[in-house]
C-alpha cells in the first residue's frame, strides 16, 4: 500500500511537469506566431543584418579596384606585402579624416595602406578632401560595384582591416579610437612597430 502512494505521488509529479512543458510551449508558439504577423520587413532585414555581422569576415575578396584615375587591379595585387592595412573611407566622414593622417604617417611611407572610397563615392570629391587634409600624394582606390564592401560587411566608417599577403583578415576595428589604433601598431607584421616614441593621442609617433 505505501509502495502503491508513493508511485501515485511521482506520477502526480510527472503530470504537473508535463502540464507545464505543455503551457511552456504553447506561450513559445503564440510569442512567436504574434510576432511573425507584428515584425515589419524592414525590422526583419536589421536582424538579419545584425546576425551577419556577427558571422567573422574571414577574409578580404581579391576584387578588382580601379584607382582614381580609372586603372583597374586585384585587392592583393595592391596590397603585396607579409601584411597590409585596408581602410574604408567617405569624403563626409569626420571621423576618416580625423584618422587617415596618422594612418599615412604610421603606413604610407611602406606602401602598406590602401585606401578603398565606398561605392557612390566621387572621385574627385574624395581627391579634394584627402588634399584639405594635406594628403596629396596619397592615392585611393574606388569599391564601384560595392562588391568589396558587402563581403566585408561594412556599415561604420571608418573601417580597417589588417589583412595578410593572402587577404586573411587577422583584425577589424570599426570607428575613431586611437587607443585600439594604437594596439593596431603593436600587432602589425609581428611587431615592426616595438616602442611608442610619442604617446600624445593626436600625435603618435612610432619608431621600428
Amino acid at each position: 500500500w505505501l509502495g502503491a502512494q508513493r508511485m501515485l505521488r511521482v506520477r502526480g509529479r510527472d503530470v504537473a511537469v508535463y502540464v507545464f512543458l505543455g503551457c511552456l510551449a504553447a506561450t513559445s508558439v503564440a510569442t512567436g506566431a504574434i510576432a511573425s504577423r507584428h515584425l515589419s520587413p524592414a525590422s526583419a532585414e536589421a536582424v538579419s543584418t545584425m546576425l551577419g555581422r556577427l558571422e567573422q569576415v574571414q577574409a578580404l575578396p581579391n576584387v578588382l579596384l580601379p584607382d582614381e584615375h580609372g586603372r583597374g587591379a586585384p585587392l592583393l595585387a595592391r596590397t603585396q606585402h607579409r601584411e597590409a592595412v585596408v581602410v574604408f573611407y567617405g569624403a563626409d566622414c569626420k571621423s576618416c579624416g580625423n584618422l587617415l593622417p596618422r594612418m599615412v604617417k604610421a603606413f604610407g611611407a611602406s606602401g602598406r595602406l590602401l585606401v578603398v572610397a565606398r561605392a557612390g563615392e566621387d572621385p574627385r570629391e574624395v581627391r579634394a578632401r584627402l588634399d584639405d587634409l594635406g594628403l596629396h600624394g596619397v592615392g585611393f582606390v574606388l569599391d564601384k560595384f560595392a562588391a568589396l564592401e558587402k563581403d566585408a560587411r561594412i556599415d561604420v566608417l571608418p573601417t580597417m582591416f589588417r589583412i595578410d599577403s593572402e587577404g586573411r583578415v587577422l583584425e577589424r576595428i570599426e570607428g575613431e579610437n586611437p587607443y585600439v589604433f594604437q594596439r593596431l601598431l603593436r600587432r602589425f607584421d609581428g611587431g615592426v612597430y616595438r616602442r611608442v616614441v610619442n604617446r600624445t593621442i593626436d600625435d603618435v609617433h612610432w619608431e621600428r
